[in-house]
């Protein structure tokens, strides 16, 4: 603990003994034990201020600032709804109350309360961050670079900037996303999102010692990212590691489950390492998340194909082909129907160089799709959660 917050606690402890009834005292001594760390000696003193003075806002608004720190969201969240009741307008609520809902992943509605702060004058940065980083989550990616932009105006510094890498890159501005990441990471090279976008870049630019380098510097800091953990299994993929490759990809599907396009990567990662029953689960998975999703019924159609199961990888070829006629699956799934003829031993050897296959005369071989699928796809990730830890964007 830092030598003068020590010496204050101890000085405001000596004044609550001479003056215990200063409800004023109590709230500051609270304030003090919330620096410090001490969580429930900070909410006992903002008790005792209430016991002095019943129902103060500012005794109240502070217990659930500490609610937040100790990572307490609900219990913030209930008394911040009803401080609000009383006080709609209060900008320094409304941010409170969106924090608490923010890490409850509840991101609608932490969006309206950030905004509804910002409308009333609380034009700061961290109010703009997460403003940002609400709209993010919930897919509203133009807007969230218009906040973004404000937040960049507002703050001047990295994170501003490497947040807007990471929101071009999912609008889809590739080249606009790499030179702010690369702008960053020339003063900060341990930067998260400008890392991301470096290592999405190096990817689509099958600069892969590059990439790994920037996922692995992710990974090293921030071991439960999604996003690095798909960009590590497209690197082993491309190297025809597929062993890692699974292990890696497994780790990103852990992390984003709801995301079918990873999970139909790490079923052709499987079928790289020619587990195709392990395969065909995971495309299953995929169709179960997203029957919308032609590259998932693709996928399921190449591994029902290359278990010589024809009719029914011809019925996923049919699925795929009617949501998009330009996936990859079926048309690699066709060419292996194609080559079979009904032999289920040949499907096999297909399997042994499943990767450098082209599903026609002319095309990408499957390890070039998947680079290019899988650069898209490390945009479409969602986006990486915040640790509340210090609540610092």
């Amino acid at each position: 603990m830092d030598a003068s917050l020590q010496s204050s606690i101890a000085k405001h402890e000596s004044y609550i003994k001479a003056d215990p009834h200063n409800a004023l005292l109590w709230v500051t001594m609270g304030d003090l034990y919330h620096r410090a760390g001490r969580f429930e000696e900070a909410v006992a003193s903002f008790e005792r201020s209430l016991i002095e003075t019943p129902r103060s806002a500012a005794a109240q608004g502070r217990i659930a600032s500490v609610r937040i720190s100790q990572h307490r969201f609900a219990e913030a969240e209930s008394v911040l709804r009803e401080l609000l009741a009383s006080e709609p307008d209060s900008a320094a609520l409304l941010y409170n109350l969106g924090l608490a809902q923010f890490y409850q992943d509840k991101w609608q509605a932490a969006r309206q309360s950030f905004d509804r702060a910002l409308s009333l004058g609380l034009k700061t940065r961290d109010n703009l961050a997460y403003l940002t980083r609400s709209l993010h989550h919930l897919g509203r990616t133009r807007e969230a670079i218009e906040s973004c932009n404000r937040w960049l105006e507002q703050a001047q510094d990295d994170p501003s900037k490497a947040y807007l890498a990471l929101l071009e890159m999912d609008e889809g501005n590739m080249a606009r996303a790499q030179e702010l990441a690369q702008d960053v990471l020339s003063r900060d090279p341990e930067n998260l999102h400008a890392s991301a976008v470096a290592g999405a870049w190096s990817v689509e630019q099958q600069e892969m010692q590059a990439a790994e380098r920037y996922f692995g510097n992710i990974l090293r800091r921030q071991p439960e990212n999604g996003r690095a953990w798909l960009g590590l299994g497209l690197i082993r993929l491309y190297e025809q590691k597929q062993a890692d490759a699974v292990e890696a990809l497994q780790q990103a599907v852990r992390l984003m489950p709801e995301h079918s396009g990873t999970v139909v990567a790490l079923g052709w990662a499987h079928l790289a390492a020619r587990d195709m029953r392990a395969a065909e689960k995971t495309f299953r998975q995929a169709v179960a998340l997203d029957r919308n999703f032609a590259e998932a019924h693709g996928g399921l159609a190449s591994a029902l194909a290359l278990q010589a199961r024809i009719d029914e990888a011809q019925q996923e070829v049919r699925l795929a082909n009617g949501l998009d006629r330009a996936n990859f699956g079926a048309r690699f799934a066709q060419a292996v129907l194609l080559t079979i003829r009904g032999k289920k031993q040949l499907a096999t050897e297909l399997l042994v160089k499943v990767l450098e296959q082209s599903p026609a005369p002319g095309a990408q071989p499957l390890i070039e799709h998947l680079r290019l699928y899988g650069a898209k796809q490390l945009a479409k990730t969602p986006p990486p959660r915040e640790s509340p830890d210090g609540r610092r964007p």
